[in-house]
């Protein structure tokens, strides 16, 4: 019978090896990769600390959230016109009047900064779509 001690070696070589050849494999050939996993079905995963994510699907993340900040964007501009609206009509009291003034203040900066964010996400989306164009012979399209 094999001795324990030079078994519990071998299994801990092999581990160690195994994990060194995936690590190398990632390091040395990540487009590879990416298209096995794709291919696969996976879309994010943590290898030995580092974070994949599959291009496509944060591409279509980063298009979603563009799309909710001009959705709130439009609804802020609604709101702020509702809120002049009740403030100019001759039957609201002075009193509320006054009140409605720093709402309005807010609701535009609100909108202002919704607005910044919407513009951010837009330059990385054409920053991801640059990526995915060069990369595109090497990613297969999602279905």
């Amino acid at each position: 019978m094999a001795d324990p001690e030079k078994l519990k070696g071998y299994v801990a070589f092999v581990r160690e090896l195994t994990i060194v050849v995936v690590l190398v494999l990632l390091l040395g050939f990540p487009r590879v990769i990416n298209d096995r996993l794709e291919q696969a079905g996976f879309v994010k995963a943590s290898i030995a600390g580092f974070e994949w994510e599959s291009l496509q699907d944060s591409l279509k993340r980063t298009q979603e959230a563009t799309d909710n900040a001009a959705r709130l964007e439009q609804q802020l501009l609604g709101l702020n016109s509702q809120l002049a609206e009740i403030r100019q009509a001759p039957s609201t009291p002075p009193q509320v009047r006054e009140r409605i003034l720093p709402l309005i203040r807010d609701v535009e900066q609100t909108r202002t900064a919704t607005s910044s964010v919407k513009g951010d996400l837009q330059n990385s989306l054409v920053l991801q779509r640059s990526v995915i164009e060069r990369l595109k012979p090497r990613i297969p399209e999602r279905r």
